[in-house]
């Protein structure tokens, strides 16, 4: 064979060679994005939460890539839970086995994230929730579980606070029978007993329920001052609006849900009148910027749901910045030594994962206004 044909014809393989092991070769890790697995009700009756917590997170992944975590681009895969612990479970696992994500931020229902907790744990991906605030998380999320909202624990304080300064003999508590409603239910019923309140009624209710009128009924026949109903939007919004039609005139205080699209639209001009009690609202230069931003992107302000998710993804972001390795546990090393000044606050966690900082609130409705009645502003 001609030398020079020997020659060229192995130079060409080299090439050819060099070629198919680039083209099979798998990608950089360093250039490829980040995962964020997020878990939320995207359907169903409480989609509205989920969309709100979506717009505050895509505003963050916004702000956050223009910069780059590591050099790299952060990318959010959604799944929709319909809030429903099972499914949210599920998409837990894809985020896992699956997507290969390096944290989850979710769910809303604190027993749509007790259903994904555990498979955290035994795989060692940080869970992040930005609204799931009951307290069985405090003791049940494990390590690697952490929240930006406040517990229950300070809520239910907050909400017995209130209700001991109005001097009732007797109060009724209506609640959504699960782990969100219960928890609240029986630590507001704890303080009240110890202040010498009776409580006249307790019961719990399903959720989704259009027919609450026996349990509007049953209120207005216990003869109690004030009836304290954690509840979700629709069945909030259903509860109050029957109580009026009844005509029961007694003071009605609810939980943070009642700060909702669902509940205004449900109870009309029912909620005036209504008290609740939320997070106080921020007032800071970054909440400030934040407001101007989201108005321009969907034309509306931010709720808490908002405001707490914009801030998980940016703590997620900052403890990725921080970690000293790749993992689960490099993570949550991270994040509790986080100590930073978010849309909504102060943000640092604690042993367990729960904020440092809880601030609440009681608020109102006057001519279908959300207006303080102390501690917060608007």
């Amino acid at each position: 064979m001609n030398k020079k044909l020997f020659v060229g014809i192995a130079f060409a393989t080299t090439i050819l060679l060099m070629m198919t092991f680039v083209t099979c070769a798998p990608r950089d890790q360093a250039t490829e994005p980040i995962k964020i697995g997020c878990t939320f009700p995207l359907t169903g009756e409480v989609a509205s939460a989920g969309k709100r917590i979506q717009n505050g997170l895509l505003l963050a992944l916004d702000d956050l890539n223009e910069k780059g975590i590591l050099g790299r681009k952060l990318e959010i895969i959604f799944e929709d839970d319909q809030n429903k612990p099972a499914m949210a479970a599920g998409n837990m696992k894809k985020f896992v086995h699956i997507d290969k994500v390096d944290a989850v931020i979710g769910s809303a229902a604190s027993g749509c994230t007790l259903a994904i907790v555990p498979i955290a744990n035994e795989s060692k991906v940080v869970v992040l929730s930005p609204i799931s605030s009951s307290t069985s998380l405090t003791n049940q999320g494990g390590p690697f579980f952490f929240r930006i909202c406040p517990a229950d624990n300070f809520q239910a304080r907050e909400a017995a606070s209130w209700i001991v300064k109005q001097a009732p003999k007797k109060i009724a508590i209506v609640y959504v029978n699960n782990d969100w409603g219960k928890s609240l239910a029986v630590d507001v019923q704890a303080v009240l007993q110890k202040k010498g309140i009776q409580i006249a009624l307790m019961e719990g209710i399903a959720e989704n329920q259009k027919n609450l009128r026996t349990v509007c009924a049953k209120v207005a026949s216990s003869e109690a001052e004030i009836l304290y109903a954690p509840t979700y939007p629709v069945d909030g919004g259903t509860l109050v609006k029957q109580a009026k039609e009844i005509g029961l005139s007694i003071s009605l205080l609810g939980g943070d849900n009642w700060d909702s699209p669902e509940f205004r639209t449900i109870a009309g001009e029912a909620v005036n009148g209504c008290f609740f009690i939320k997070a106080i609202e921020p007032h800071g230069k970054l909440y400030l910027k934040f407001l101007d931003a989201y108005k321009k992107s969907y034309g509306d302000d931010p709720d808490a749901f908002a405001t707490w998710s914009y801030d998980a993804l940016k703590v997620i972001g900052q403890a990725l910045n921080d970690s000293k390795g790749r993992g689960g546990e490099y993570l949550v090393e991270a994040l509790h030594k986080i100590d930073m000044e978010g849309v909504s606050g102060k943000i640092a966690f604690d042993k367990n994962g729960d904020l440092s900082y809880p601030r609440f609130g009681v608020f109102t409705y006057i001519n279908n206004k959300v207006v303080p009645v102390r501690g917060g502003s608007k």
